[in-house]
């Protein structure tokens, strides 16, 4: 099992950053067997930058330490652009509203 905590020599920062995306795989990892199946690969990609968003802006609500906080703050906004993007690319590519997809969750 990954153990993001457990290396030595490297800083506290990276180590939490590691930590961080390991979650996020186990949570595509979980999303992907909830998936139906049926969905396009832009609204699959829609799901997984709406979970971005969520997490990235739970954990910066959360973190004690100012700067990581920082950090994840702007990881949020990071997130928020590429669902911005995904969400633009998915109306003029499908012709459908992302709404439908992310139920509104981002506005």
């Amino acid at each position: 099992m990954f153990n993001p905590l457990g290396h030595e020599g490297i800083p506290l920062d990276r180590r939490q950053i590691a930590y961080v995306r390991y979650i996020e795989n186990q949570q595509q990892r979980v999303v992907n067997w909830l998936l139906p199946g049926i969905n396009s690969p832009l609204e699959t990609t829609l799901g997984y930058e709406q979970n971005a968003v969520d997490l990235t802006a739970w954990l910066a609500r959360n973190e004690p330490d100012p700067h990581l906080r920082q950090a994840y703050e702007f990881g949020v906004l990071e997130d928020f652009d590429h669902l911005y993007r995904y969400a633009n690319l998915y109306e003029m590519v499908e012709r459908r509203k992302a709404e439908k997809v992310v139920d509104v969750l981002t506005e």
